[in-house]
């Protein structure tokens, strides 16, 4: 998968230097916010215990402008976080995840000064892994389990950027966006075996802020 990915980054890199008219490039940090719901049924009834997740990262992005206000972007986001931290005095759990996504977006610019704006929508696919280690001590004896789980799924991202110029073609850029119809589906564990009692949601709040150089 990250061999693919990296192709993919390549190839649309080499495509928008060689074809391109009028370019940009940028990368910055980024912050996502989404949940992890754990389904339990008993007795035929369902329910749903829903943990808000949130996770760091970094964004790679490229767009390409038809016109000086109508433009592409393609973006790599890599977000990390922990979806569970306890720990007590013999027992500990801790939960970690990992979110690699390739999406593209329409862009158009609504503003030229003071500042730039842009605002966009697009689509995206998701990979989605977890790992989570639980460590128990009793009688002096210490067992540490890990358990491991992926899936993928498409999801939606609206939102708006800001840009200020440093220089004729540096600029630091802000952005905020939200995710809609973003579930993690297929999910499965370290052996295969699809998981049934556990649903993703990325819908949520996503942040950036870096910088972007104009060709």
């Amino acid at each position: 998968m990250k061999k693919a990915i990296s192709i993919m980054v390549v190839m649309f890199l080499l495509t928008f230097t060689v074809f391109a008219a009028y370019y940009d490039v940028g990368a910055g940090l980024t912050y996502d916010s989404f949940s992890f719901v754990e389904k339990v049924t008993v007795e035929g009834e369902t329910t749903e215990t829903k943990m808000p997740h949130d996770a760091l990262g970094v964004n790679i992005a490229g767009t390409y402008w038809f016109t000086d206000t109508l433009g592409v972007e393609a973006n790599l986001d890599f977000a990390k976080g922990d979806v569970i931290n306890m720990s007590s005095e013999d027992f500990s759990i801790k939960a970690s995840s990992q979110l690699i996504g390739p999406s593209v977006a329409v862009k158009y610019l609504v503003l030229k000064s003071p500042v730039f704006v842009n605002v966009k929508a697009g689509a995206g696919y998701y990979f989605y892994n977890s790992t989570t280690k639980v460590t128990s001590t009793s009688e002096g004896t210490t067992v540490e389990t890990t358990s491991k789980m992926k899936g993928n799924g498409f999801g939606m991202l609206v939102g708006a950027e800001m840009l200020h110029p440093v220089t004729n073609s540096l600029a630091i850029k802000a952005n905020a966006g939200y995710k809609l119809f973003t579930n993690i589906k297929n999910l499965k564990d370290q052996d295969g075996n699809e998981i049934t009692d556990t649903a993703i949601s990325m819908n949520g709040l996503k942040l950036g802020f870096g910088v972007i150089y104009s060709f």
